[in-house]
This record gives C-alpha cells, sequence and structure tokens, in this order.
C-alpha cells in the first residue's frame, strides 16, 4: 500500500490465444488497441482460456490492468519464447491463482497487479484464466477493454490529498422529467467512475509530480489505481482538469483539486 499510482506509459503488443479459442467476432487482437474502451475480447467457452502477448524484445512490465472482466481468478507467465511448457516466470510463483474482485463501487471486476517489485524482462506474457464459472453466468469468458501493460510510465504521488480523497461512480439512470405528452424520459449514464483529490499542501520537493500529470495532458488514455490495498480500485481514463499549482509558501504548493474521470 502507498500513494495513488497514476499510470500512462502502454506497452504495445500482437496478442494470440495460446490455450482454448476466441469467439471470431470479437477476437483478442481487440485487445492491442488501448485508446478505445469500448472493444473487447471473449473466449468460445469458460474452459482453459491464455492469451500471449508478444513484445517483439524481451520488456520490463511493471504493472498489468485488466479492466470489467467476467473471471474471477487468472495468472502471468512469462517467457523468452512462445512455448510454455516450463515458463521462466509465474506470478503467483510456483503456483496459485490472483484472485480478481468486484469493485463495490463500480460493480465490475478489475484488478491492477503490480510488478514493479518484480523482474520481468521477457518478450512474451502470458495470461492464463482457468476453466471456471463466469461471474455473470455467460458460457464465456469476457475482457470488457484492453489489457494494459504498464512500462516504466507508473508515477506514484509522493503526497496524500490532504483535503480530501472522493472515488465515486454515478447513478446509472438519471430522470429526465416528463415529456408534453406525460411520458416520464430518463437518461443513462455512460460515466463510469471518477475520483477528485485536493492537497491544501504539497511539498515544493515533490513538485515534479504534479508537472509530470501536466505532461502526459488530457483526453490520454490513463490508469488510476487507489493502491490502498483493494486491487479492484482502478479506473482506466483521463485527467479531467488542469494542475495548476500554487506556491503558498517557499516550501510548499497548493493545487486545485485534479479530477479523473473513465467513460463507457
Amino acid at each position: 500500500m502507498g500513494k495513488v499510482i497514476f499510470g500512462f506509459d502502454f506497452l504495445d503488443y500482437a496478442p494470440s490465444v495460446s490455450v482454448g479459442a476466441a469467439n471470431a467476432a470479437y477476437p483478442v487482437t481487440q485487445l492491442a488497441n488501448y485508446k478505445s474502451r469500448t472493444q473487447h475480447c471473449e473466449s468460445q467457452a469458460a474452459t482453459d482460456f491464455a492469451v500471449v502477448f508478444d513484445f517483439g524484445a524481451a520488456k520490463e512490465v511493471k504493472g498489468v490492468v485488466l479492466v470489467d472482466v467476467n473471471f474471477a481468478s487468472c495468472y502471468l507467465e512469462g517467457n523468452s519464447s512462445n512455448a510454455w511448457g516450463a515458463p521462466a516466470w509465474r506470478n503467483p510463483s510456483p503456483a496459485g491463482n490472483i484472485a480478481i474482485v468486484q469493485d463495490i463501487v463500480t460493480r465490475r471486476r478489475s484488478i491492477f497487479i503490480d510488478l514493479r517489485q518484480d523482474t520481468f524482462n521477457y518478450q512474451f506474457l502470458r495470461v492464463f484464466v482457468p476453466g471456471q464459472a463466469t461471474t455473470d453466468g455467460a458460457g464465456h469468458f469476457r475482457w470488457s477493454t484492453a489489457v494494459f501493460l504498464l512500462s516504466s510510465g507508473i508515477l506514484e504521488m509522493s503526497e496524500w490529498p490532504d483535503l480530501g480523497y472522493l472515488y465515486d461512480a454515478p447513478k446509472r439512470y438519471s430522470r429526465k422529467g416528463y415529456t408534453t405528452g406525460g411520458s416520464e424520459s430518463c437518461e443513462l449514464s455512460d460515466q463510469i467512475g471518477s475520483v477528485e483529490m485536493k492537497w491544501g499542501r504539497f511539498d515544493k520537493s515533490s513538485e515534479a509530480d504534479l508537472w509530470t500529470l501536466n505532461d502526459v495532458g488530457q483526453a490520454v488514455p490513463m490508469i488510476f489505481y487507489e493502491n490502498l490495498g483493494n486491487t479492484s480500485r482502478v479506473l482506466c481514463g483521463e485527467i479531467a482538469s488542469d494542475l495548476k499549482p500554487a506556491l503558498i509558501q517557499p516550501a510548499y504548493l497548493s493545487t486545485a483539486t485534479v479530477r479523473f474521470e473513465e467513460y463507457a
């Protein structure tokens, strides 16, 4: 556990199926487009299913993010070749599965798998989903957005927002009122979740954190991870506000609210 994390440096990869089969209408190649969070992948059945991510050369991977899946466990493997009889790396090691729990706010199963303290430096990474009952009763596995594989671009903020932190999801339906004919209308929100953070005093020695976020800019895909022990507390969206730190004392800055939003 630590301070909130933003991830913004995504690795390019070529995905392929190594165990099981994908639904031809929802192929694994759609996972490579991390800038489009509306594409997804489906397996043909809820039996063992594994996807290999080929980076083209050995790469350091510092984090793996799965968003809105309908399975409750998986594990990761790494290797220098696309042969999986005896992979060189496994998480968890030496056996077992990684639990993927439902976030009580967004009602999705997502996970941030932190590999910053690990030693992954391979050309191939495999996400293995063992055969299991799906969490939504479907007869197949679903990955509802791209698989985000993070390299060096992981920023753990040096300061916790001392004036407040809000992780929220909007009401999915809102009443819009009545038409002239007396019919009630409603609107379906396409926002998945949002985060608001506010610092009253931000140590000037950590000023680079704020400017790093500004350099990434708005409308650029990013990962937000709460990093307080709940691995499901993940959003994939954009910074929705400018950070404008002002010097309030020689050693301290103050900044307006930082807002991060995810939309479907």
